[in-house]
């Protein structure tokens, strides 16, 4: 979804009881999946950066992707494919960075840029999510 200028989001969190929050976000600003989304629709070429105002849990954050790379990637979907492969940094509404983790993102290098995988570095190794089906 993308939030328009002056919009609020109203966080729901339920547990053994109900907090409810308003967040003012920043204009043109994505959920987590939207980016992908907003990405995919971006003309990439290697060496550009992107950056798109993200809003999470109700904080807001910088998303940077960086097209480091055109790679052929061995795919989930049983073939190679010609790829993006984009190094993903969140800064937090000051700047700092919000994570240490490494956070990359593969697209498709074609006009239908799917997003084919996903790995996120964690202290115990790394978590990779693999697109297995398109149609």
């Amino acid at each position: 979804m993308r939030f328009l200028p002056g919009d609020m989001v109203e966080l729901e969190v339920k547990t053994a009881a109900v907090a409810r929050s308003s967040v003012k976000v920043q204009p043109q600003s994505y959920d987590a999946l939207s980016a992908v989304y907003a990405l995919r629709a971006t003309p990439l070429r290697q060496g550009q950066t992107v950056a798109l105002p993200l809003v999470n849990n109700g904080r807001m954050y910088r998303l940077r992707a960086y097209v480091a790379a055109r790679e052929r990637l061995d795919t989930a979907i049983g073939r190679q494919l010609p790829a993006l492969r984009l190094a993903l940094s969140l800064a937090d509404d000051q700047g700092r960075p919000a994570t240490t983790r490494d956070l990359t993102l593969w697209l498709s290098d074609d006009a239908r840029r799917l997003p084919l995988r996903v790995e996120v570095g964690l202290a115990v190794g790394n978590f990779a999510l693999a697109l297995s089906r398109a149609s």
